[in-house]
């Protein structure tokens, strides 16, 4: 995967941590924190073999965004990876999206209490939509 630059001056020069627990639908949770935007890892992405590869120098470079596999990661000044795009990325999705899932976890799953604190913020049906399609994503994940 070298892009003729050599995986030396591809490889990252501070240590790299892998996404934090918030961007993997299977590890949604009522606490998860809501960004402004936020791009989720969709269950069965090898997310240890692309760090594993990014930090060994075989994923192209582009500044602090590398490219694996059909996926974009950026990489936060503290070494941490966050998906950005790309094969088996979902997003990036605005805040509301991510309210939407936080009362699909607190209340396990697509229900009448979690459309109901839905509701009473006012979210778009188009964020809950794709909130909806998310959670599909994570429920099939856990099968």
């Amino acid at each position: 995967m070298d892009d003729g630059h050599g995986e030396e001056q591809n490889r990252p020069r501070i240590a790299v941590m892998p996404p934090a627990d918030r961007h993997f639908i299977a590890r949604i949770r009522k606490s998860i924190l809501a960004a402004e935007w936020t791009t989720f890892i969709v269950p069965g992405v090898n997310v240890d073999t692309d760090v594993m590869d990014i930090v060994a120098g075989r994923a192209r470079r582009e500044g602090n965004l590398f490219h694996i596999r059909g996926r974009v990661y950026q990489m936060k000044p503290t070494g941490r990876l966050f998906p950005v795009s790309g094969d088996g990325f979902v997003g990036p999705v605005p805040r509301p999206v991510v309210i939407c899932l936080r009362a699909y976890a607190r209340y396990n799953g697509v229900n009448d209490l979690a459309a109901y604190e839905i509701r009473r913020q006012e979210i778009a049906d188009e964020h809950v939509r794709q909130a909806q399609d998310i959670w599909a994503l994570k429920e099939r994940g856990n099968l």
